[in-house]
């Protein structure tokens, strides 16, 4: 393995290995670690699981790092891995997305590729079982468009603008109408043919989409009310909510509460509302959507468990809520909001300029920049889980002051 050297912003330098491709529907590890490029364009995207992580550059490869339980590294075994490695062969990828313990990407080519856990059919691959540890080819279908990935579900969109599910039917988080059961390929929900932007998250069971219209839709678990339709019903198809709006993006987690940003900068939430955590000056779960502040320039929101990032649109970055691990990259750790150090209202994190995109796993968070040259982190390791990709697996925190390191 070959270390490479490339002065970029605050850039902590790293190895990468090369995966080669033996099969023309599976990507395999062959078992090679030939020298590689680091790409010249750098970031499209970033997404990541509760203790595990994925790049995709804008050459067309999928970098990943942290856990590696299930095998939704794609590396071909389940070992962790402590710095981020490429999955490179024949394919170029167009869009990736990781979940709890699985992912999913779509090839430029239009075809859908999956790998991970598999319990209740999640992949897509027409069974259920066995984890699946190389990136493998979803069905022979070449039009599709868009990913997200849950805990035990998976969501899909094609260039036609049709949803499709598969996965775990309980509390109805496959939109379709079943509770019970699996859905082990890609199943079409509904009849519309107008969805532009879906949404899932990591371990809970609901799903969110946003149509061209700009009208936001929720189907699934509703405990908490985190669905935003005003009751705790499960939904077990899509219905509007946010009514009177236009749509950008949507987060949600395990905690059951649920951030949103309107396409008029405005930022909306909905659901449990432990220590305060969506900003109404109580503790109050909120059965209906309701304005977080009075800004209008958000451009992107994560929430994980009672911690939330957000980005404005100048690029600056917002946090509050738990920072138990140091996630929201104030420097310190505070576990709770009674903490001397407790991030309790919408603060700026100092460090930080020209964010682009933000998401929070359990223990950490990246951030990616507008140039799209750099990623950020912030957080700790989790025990044995090199979640970081620093190379280290020590739990120790890094405390950083936004983006004091960076990844690449």
């Amino acid at each position: 393995m070959q270390y490479l050297n490339k002065k970029w912003t605050l850039g902590i330098i790293l190895a990468v290995t090369m995966l080669s491709c033996s099969k023309k529907d599976v990507i395999d590890d062959g078992g090679k670690e030939p020298e590689v490029e680091i790409p010249q364009n750098y970031w499209k995207s970033i997404s990541n699981g509760q203790s595990h992580s994925l790049a995709l550059s804008t050459d067309g490869g999928i970098y990943v790092w942290g856990d590696n339980t299930d095998g939704q590294l794609g590396t071909g075994n389940k070992e962790a891995v402590a710095k981020p490695v490429i999955l490179t062969g024949t394919q170029k990828w167009s869009q990736a997305r990781t979940g709890y313990s699985h992912s999913l990407a779509i090839a430029t080519d239009g075809t859908l590729w999956a790998w991970g856990a598999n319990a209740e059919g999640q992949l897509g691959l027409g069974n259920f079982g066995e984890a699946v540890t190389i990136p493998t080819k979803v069905g022979t279908d070449t039009d599709w468009s868009s990913i997200a990935v849950g805990g035990d579900y998976s969501l899909a969109l094609k260039k036609d603008g049709t949803l499709w599910s598969w996965g775990n039917h309980q509390s109805g988080r496959l939109g379709n109408g079943q509770t019970s059961g699996r859905t082990t390929v890609p199943t079409k929900v509904g009849a519309a043919n107008d969805w532009v932007k879906i949404f899932a998250w990591n371990n809970w069971g609901c799903g969110f989409a946003i149509k061209k219209d700009g009208t936001l839709w929720a189907w699934g678990t509703s405990q908490n009310y985190m669905l935003g339709t005003g009751t705790t019903a499960n939904q077990l198809t899509p219905v509007e909510v946010g009514k009177g709006k236009k749509w950008k993006t949507v987060s949600y987690a395990r905690s059951r509460n649920t951030l949103a940003i309107a396409e008029d900068g405005t930022m909306w939430a909905v659901g449990r509302n432990n220590k305060n955590l969506l900003q109404q000056g109580n503790s109050t779960a909120q059965e209906n959507w309701v304005q977080v502040g009075k800004d209008n320039d958000w451009e992107d929101v994560s929430i994980f468990n009672l911690s939330v990032l957000a980005v404005k649109k100048n690029g600056d970055l917002y946090g509050w809520g738990t920072n138990t691990y140091g996630e929201l990259g104030t420097g310190k750790i505070n576990k709770s909001s009674t903490d001397e150090e407790s991030v309790n209202e919408i603060t700026k994190i100092s460090g930080v300029s020209g964010a682009k995109e933000v998401l929070l796993g359990f223990n950490f968070s990246l951030i990616r920049k507008e140039n799209n040259k750099s990623i950020c982190i912030a957080g700790s390791n989790l025990g044995a889980f090199p979640s970081l990709g620093t190379g280290n697996a020590a739990s120790a925190p890094i405390l950083t002051h936004g983006c004091d390191i960076t990844l690449f």
